[in-house]
């Protein structure tokens, strides 16, 4: 039987992707404590999504590859902060925006870590879909 993909029947993407639900069903949550300022949980996920058990861990290391688009994440970040610094305030002085810039991004981290795993995942699942694996298909 072949899986259907990406197949979302309620969803829209951005609510998959903002709470982190499975890329394959758009259902199972990816992370065991949905909220991401449990700093003590943020990075635990589960193994399998628990609607079509869509395996979110395929190998071990898999999600080195998230820290490329967590950099890019918060380098587009960064960017657009710029650039609203920029209109408000002109390039001078530069040190406010600096520290602004840095608040901004260590307050978001936990969700651009979830953020960028969840990319991943959807990445990996549109690039390579016959690697994905289910307890069933193993």
């Amino acid at each position: 039987m072949e899986k259907e993909k990406f197949k979302y029947p309620n969803r829209k993407f951005y609510k998959i992707l903002l709470h982190a639900k499975c890329p394959q069903c758009g259902e199972g949550n990816m992370f065991k404590d949905s909220n991401p300022y449990h700093l003590y949980n943020y990075d635990k996920m589960n193994k399998y999504c628990s609607y079509c058990k869509l395996d979110f861990e395929n190998e071990t290391g898999f999600y080195f590859g998230a820290m490329y688009v967590s950099y890019g994440l918060g380098v587009a970040l960064s960017g657009i902060n710029f650039l609203v610094y920029l209109i408000l305030f002109g390039f001078d002085p530069i040190i406010p925006y600096l520290i602004a810039n840095s608040i901004i991004l260590i307050g978001i981290w936990p969700i651009i870590f979830r953020i960028s795993r969840v990319l991943y995942l959807w990445m990996m699942e549109l690039l390579f879909p016959e690697s994905s694996s289910t307890p069933d298909s193993q």
